[in-house]
């Protein structure tokens, strides 16, 4: 493969990996302690548990930020709220991480035209007590208080930085253009004859 062939083909793979990408979901889950209250249909056996789907990952260290998820699902052993359930409210989904682990959280999740609601809150200052997971009905009440279950699921963004598309795509241009003026400099001078 002559030179010049190469650095366009490389050029041309530059330009095109620098384009964005599609990036995976990302699911991260919570699964709750036992609640320690509990009346009417919930037993102590009962836990508040969420996934939550997010179209990329979240950041590395971040402080509490808000996200739409493209799905999530709330169970609380009594009821189950969904992305898909007619009628649904969230509140909110805050996350912040520290070293790669969501070390903050605020997810409060309910009908519109009132209960069920279902309720997970760990190091938010607004939540009193600090962590929390409830349930709640119409009738029945089940909470766990400072005593907050853990989060897993996708792993986490990384702290080394990609390089900025940008210039991929630029260096990749300016291969390309470069290739184009040898190939072209190359051709007038077999057309003059000359040999330098």
């Amino acid at each position: 493969m002559q030179a010049p062939k190469f650095f366009l083909i490389l050029g041309l793979a530059l330009a095109f990996l620098a384009a964005p990408g599609l990036e995976a979901s990302s699911i991260y889950t919570y699964t709750g302690n036992d609640f320690t209250v509990a009346f009417g249909p919930y037993t102590t056996s009962d836990f508040v548990s969420v996934s939550v789907t997010l179209s990329c990952p979240l950041p590395y260290n971040s402080a509490l930020t808000q996200y739409t998820p493209t799905a999530f699902a709330f169970s609380d052993g009594v009821d189950t709220l969904t992305s898909s359930t007619p009628d649904i409210d969230a509140d909110g989904f805050l996350f912040a991480t520290t070293n790669g682990v969501i070390t903050t959280w605020y997810e409060y999740l309910w009908m519109n035209a009132g209960l069920p609601a279902i309720v997970t809150c760990g190091g938010v200052i607004s939540c009193a007590p600090e962590t929390v997971d409830q349930g709640e009905t119409t009738t029945a009440f089940a909470n766990v208080e400072n005593d907050p279950g853990g989060w897993s699921g996708a792993t986490l963004g990384s702290p080394v930085p990609e390089p900025s598309p940008i210039i991929m795509t630029f260096t990749g241009f300016l291969l390309i253009v470069g290739v184009i003026r040898y190939q072209r400099k190359r051709r007038a001078m077999r057309a003059s004859g000359s040999t330098c």
